[in-house]
């Protein structure tokens, strides 16, 4: 994983630029999971925040999703997917964030993304 696709991600000005940013980062999200959490999940937190465009808010919520999820072999998440729940999970600040793109009704993806925080929740609380 490298620091300039995350710079991308963060610094892209123009649509296409940023989906293709946000897709590269999603697709190294399970193989490559610590170094994109480490070096991408600020700016995929970011352009949630911050972007319009539902595709891209979807794509990063995907992201996120394989972040935080067990892998294929596995029934709980590793380590660096269980602490990375674990952070968004304590932070007030992300929690309503992600509520309000809940909230927002754009896409098909937000019931998905809910059952997620809620595994997380329960996960986290066992």
């Amino acid at each position: 994983m490298d620091k300039k696709l995350s710079a991308r991600v963060a610094s892209a000005t123009l649509l296409d630029d940023r989906r293709d940013s946000i897709r590269a980062l999603k697709s190294m999200s399970k193989k490559f999971r610590r170094e994109v959490t480490e070096f991408g999940l600020a700016s995929i937190l970011e352009l949630i925040r911050e972007e319009n465009d539902s595709e891209c808010r979807s794509l990063a919520l995907d992201s996120i999703l394989i972040l935080i999820g067990a892998d294929d072999d596995q029934d709980i998440p590793c380590p660096v997917a269980r602490d990375t729940a674990l952070h968004i999970s304590q932070s007030k600040d992300l929690i309503s964030l992600f509520f309000n793109v809940l909230d927002d009704g754009n896409g098909s993806h937000d019931f998905i993304f809910f059952k997620y925080c809620q595994r997380c929740s329960i996960d986290n609380a066992a």
